[in-house]
Order: C-alpha cells, then structure tokens, then sequence
C-alpha cells in the first residue's frame, strides 16, 4: 500500500490539539505522547530527543511522532512556541504505516500549515457536531499539505544502514572469495571509501572486512580439508591464495594447527565415508577457540551494554555461520569475571555503606528539598522514580518504578530489569504502593504527593549534585559519598588516557547529523558532555569561542565546516540507520580528520542520556574509540 493509500483508507479521528511557549535555556523533562502526533514548532531554537533521535531545531519546521513517543525539550536562547496536533488512525495493513514513523520535514509553505492549526485550535473549543466534521476536514487539508510539502523540501541524502552495507559486503565475499579481493577492491565493489566501509565494519563485527574474509577463507578451507582429498596446494588456490606457504601460515595462525595436522586430526577423530557430509569445521578439543585474543568472549564492564552483540547478531545468522563467527560466542562460557577493580571497588563499598545504614526503625525524617521540608522514611524500600533511576542504580539502590525513557539508556540494559515502567500513569505508580516519590519534574509534585511521600530534585543540575541530593534524602550521606570518590577516581583515570592519546596542540570537535546542509555542533554538553566536561580533551578554538554555555550546541552550514573542524572529529548519528561516507564527500572529505582517520561515528541517542552509569559509559566509549584508532593508524 502506497503512502496516500494509508490515509485514504484509515479511519483517523483528531485526538487534541495544544498550543505551548517554552521560555530561552529550560530543560523540560520528558512526557509521553501516547497517539501519532505531528509537532508543528513555529519559532525558537532547542535540542529535542524525539523517540530514540535527538533533532536540533531552530526556526519552523515539523516532526512527526509514532505513538507511545517520548519527548523531551532542551531549549535555547529563543523562545520555543509549538503545536501539537495527534490523533488516533486504524487501518488492517501495519506494516510501512505512516502512523508509525518518525520524520522531520522543513515545510515549503509553513503559512498554510499554521493557518489550518489555528483554525483547528478555534474549533476545538466548540461542541458542536458539526465543528467535529468541520475538525476532520481541516485534518484531510493538513495531511494533504504534508504531503506535497514533504515531497518539495525532502533532501537526497548518502545514507545506507551499516547493517545493510556490512551485509552487502559479505555476501560479495561469500561469492568472490576465490579471487584476490583487498581492502580498496571491497570499497570499490560498494561504492564507498576505503576508510568508510572498514569503520562501519569494526563497528558491526568489532573486525575489519579482510579479517571476516580470513574467516571465510579459512572456513572454507578447514570443509575442504574434512570434506576432500584435494592437495593443499589446490585447496590453497581453491580458497583464494596463490602461495601455498602462505596459505599454510595464515592456517596456522589462524587456528593453532598446520593444515596438514588438521586433517589428519580429523581423519583420526571421524570415520569420514565415502559420501563425505559436512563435519564441524573447528575440533572438538580446540573447543571454539578462534584467536588468541578471544575476540568474542562477550563481557562487559560497569557503564558498558551488550549493543555490540546485539549489532553482530543483526547481521543474518547464515553469513555469520558462513564465515565462522559465531562460533567465538561460546567461549565465553568460562570467563566469568571481567569486572574492572574499580566496580568491584564499588560493589564492596556499597555493600558496605548499605549495611552501616542500616536501621530496624520505620519511622521518618524531615529532609530540605526543592519544594520544602519533606518527610520521608529513614529507609524507604518502595521506591518510584520519574527521571532518576540511573542515579539510584549508581548507588546499588533499585526502584520498583520509573518513566521508560530513561530505563531505555544502552549503558542500562540488564540493570533495570523488573522496574514498572510508570509513564504518565498515575493509577500504575498507585498500583506499586511506593513508600517514596522522588521527581525531577516540578508539574508532577502535588499529583505524586497526594501518592507518597514526594522530594523534589532540580532535573538537569550537575550528576554528583543529584546523587548528593539523593544520597541526602535517603539518610545515606556515607553512601553518596564512597560512590562520588570512586566515580572521580575512575573519571580521572579514564581522563589520563584519553589527554594522552590526543597529541599536545591538537583539538577535538564534537558534530551531529551527518552529510548535511545543517549541522550541529555540541560544546560542552549532550553529546560534548564526557569528551569536554569528564575528559576535559581540548575544544577546536572558533567551537570555544562560539558556542555558548548556557545553549551548548550551535547550527552552522556545511559551508563553514572546516571553520570548526579540530583534528580529531566526533559526528553524532543514528548508528542504526545512518551511516556516511565523510571521504567521497566533497566538503567532509577535505577535513584532515577524515584525511587521517580521525573521524569517529557515535550514537547520538547513547550519548543524550545524562545518569552516573550512563556518563561513565560514554567516558570509556571515547577512550575505547580513541585508543583503537591510535592503534589502527600506527
């Protein structure tokens, strides 16, 4: 079904519609649109995280939300004044539903736009039946506008998935691996550079392309070895080496064995009919020992997700098999302690700082918060949350309850199992009977209040100011305390390697977006907040000079990039759509970063979050980024 067909067909009922102005350099916590809405901002400038993606907005344009969206403001120096229009729409067909999608268009003619919002907004105060028909007229009017706007000012774009482009490239492996492929060959064959497709590889796979073709070749090899009584010097040839000695290095150190040895292992170890089948490719006894590195023993450290993995597996499962590299994932099975000194260093202080706290009395304490003198229990156990629930994790303490959003941090995964994502439902945070409410939003003070007993923490201030304050509302000072000393030491540890991976003299700049006409640049915060404020690494001269604390992101035109541009380059995306080829680019691809190898692609969603564990993430993120490309560039 084509995209007019969708709202041909459906049957779409305006479900309200809201004029808000929000005031220069506010952080407005999140809220929850629960229909598909269209966001029509008609003035100011603000960072908004819609639905998993961060849009710097300045001046008119118009967003679309799926339902059940969150969204949070982040405004600017100017005012922000928007309407929200939603709506319900149902129809048989689900899939490609315009519904469901978030988008951003800049609107060729905004007048007509906001003349049918003023008049639904006029009508919205009538009960009238016929103001109802008269609702869903304007609507079919507004959809229409969209729609041929959307098709006026849409933009050609060079964006492929990585996925998509890593996919691609190992099926062409899959069907040339007999041939003498290189690095240049494969980027010619998917028409990018060089340097692109091996990040978007090293991204995917945490492996270059010449690795995973190793891979290929030596699987196929060690079937041809089980399979056949082909010489090895044929199978050497049949697999894509002209030099046998080499072909039987690369074996060797491939998988620990000569293939000589191999196949008489095998020969030894199997009754290999005269109908030979497929056999495991790796012996038993080797177990799924693929490197001397064990790339793939999956563990990870406090701050850290399994995103990785979870980006691997996104590749299709029969090319992964095809190439050996699932095969490593087993290994992990006997390595059950990874953990850093310093989170272990965590756990024993907060066990221990837990158990001095400890008190058999139910009874209460006045606490001075943001709205007052509270009176809270000397040791809540029913916790809910809206906003601070990374906070709360950071000191061992789980809540029962929080806003989804911010349970959806990567940095998070695994640590917030079992917490009741509460919404904006008052009725849910009433059903799990908390014993405490602490909130970041002033508006939800009096209806959680009339729940529990509810404190009052200023959304957006300094992270070890919020633990503090946390620390201080549920009587465990000591405990906020021993995590506060901690998470400097580990910051500063983190700090020193970083400065000394980044050469004296040298400077970094912080994008978003990508390949396009408008770009943000961050200073120091949301996506520059680990990289300027944790890290401390050196700001580009002219992104110091202009970009201003209190609205710390700047639009430019991509005219003016290498203006801004430092020698090292971060450039914040949508790591699971996105993905740009900055050296075919003719404007991106004259920035000495891209030039050397300098440029680093991060998720913008993983970088908005703000809580302690998800900052500690991100601190060893760029670390990890700047110390592998040291490596590769050496």
């Amino acid at each position: 079904m084509d995209l007019i067909s969708f709202w041909q067909y459906a049957d779409i009922q305006v479900t309200g519609i809201t004029r808000s102005n929000l005031p220069p350099y506010t952080k407005v916590p999140a809220t929850l649109l629960s229909n598909s809405s269209f966001i029509f901002i008609r003035r100011g400038s603000a960072q908004l995280l819609l639905d998993e993606q961060i849009f710097s907005v300045y001046g008119i344009q118009l967003l679309h939300a799926r339902p059940d969206s969150w969204i949070e403001w982040h405004t600017g120096k100017e005012a922000v004044e928007y309407i929200i229009l939603s709506y319900e729409a149902h129809i048989d067909e689900k899939v490609n539903s315009p519904f469901h999608l978030v988008y951003r268009i800049f609107p060729s003619n905004p007048a007509i736009l906001h003349n049918i919002l003023e008049k639904m907004l006029e009508l919205v105060q009538e009960e009238r039946a016929l103001a109802q028909f008269q609702m869903k007229v304007l609507l079919y009017q507004w959809v229409s506008q969209i729609l041929e706007q959307s098709q006026s000012s849409a933009e050609q774009l060079n964006i492929s998935s990585p996925v998509t482009l890593v996919t691609t490239t190992m099926e062409y492996m899959l069907a040339h691996y007999t041939e003498p492929l290189t690095l240049d060959s494969l980027a010619t064959a998917m028409g990018c550079s060089a340097g692109h497709l091996s990040n978007r590889f090293k991204q995917i796979l945490d492996r270059g392309p010449i690795d995973c073709l190793i891979h290929l070749r030596m699987n196929k090899a060690s079937q041809l070895l089980v399979e056949t009584q082909m010489p090895i010097r044929s199978i050497a040839v049949a697999t894509g080496y002209q030099d046998v000695y080499y072909f039987s290095k690369a074996f060797k150190k491939h998988l620990g064995i000569s293939p000589s040895a191999f196949r008489k292992q095998k020969h030894i170890s199997e009754d290999i009919p005269s109908n030979p089948k497929i056999y495991d490719i790796v012996d038993s006894e080797l177990g799924c020992y693929i490197e001397n590195d064990n790339r793939y023993q999956f563990n990870f450290r406090e701050g850290e997700s399994t995103m990785m993995l979870k980006k691997h597996l996104a590749v299709p499962a029969s090319l992964l098999l095809a190439f050996g590299l699932l095969l490593g994932a087993c290994s992990s099975a006997g390595n059950t302690d990874t953990t850093s000194e310093s989170t272990n260093d965590t756990k024993e202080s907060t066990e221990k700082e837990q158990a001095s706290t400890e008190e058999s009395s139910t009874g209460t304490h006045i606490v001075s918060a943001a709205n007052g003198d509270i009176e809270v229990p000397i040791n809540a156990e029913r916790i809910v949350t809206d906003y601070y629930v990374g906070h709360l994790l950071a000191l061992g303490i789980k809540p029962i309850g929080s806003y989804g959003l911010y349970m959806q941090s990567p940095y998070l995964e695994g640590k917030v199992d079992g917490i009741e994502d509460i919404g904006e439902s008052l009725e849910t945070i009433v059903s799990l009977k908390p014993d405490l409410i602490i909130t970041g939003n002033t508006k939800n003070v009096e209806s959680y209040s009339k729940i529990a007993p509810t404190v009052l923490i200023t959304f957006g201030s300094n992270v070890r100011d919020e633990v503090r304050q946390i620390g201080h509302v549920l009587g465990k000072e000591d405990l906020a305390a021993a995590w506060e000393k901690q998470f400097d030491q580990e910051i500063a540890d983190a700090r020193t390697k970083a400065q000394g991976l980044i050469p004296a003299g040298e400077t970094i700049t912080v994008f978003a977006g990508g390949i396009q006409k408008t770009i943000t640049i961050y200073g120091a915060g949301y996506t520059g907040k680990a990289i300027y404020n944790e890290l401390e690494l050196p700001m580009q001269e002219k992104v110091a000079a202009e970009v201003a604390p209190e609205q710390p992101w700047l639009d430019i035109s991509n005219e003016v990039l290498r203006d801004y541009a430092g020698d090292y380059v971060f450039v914040a995306v949508d790591l699971k759509t996105e993905s740009y080829d900055y050296a075919s680019d003719s404007i991106w691809g004259t920035l000495q970063a891209v030039k050397e190898n300098k440029l680093f692609e991060i998720d913008g969603y993983r970088f908005w979050f703000s809580d302690p564990i998800s900052l500690q993430g991100q601190v060893h993120d760029i670390v990890d980024m700047l110390s592998e490309r040291q490596a590769e560039n050496s």
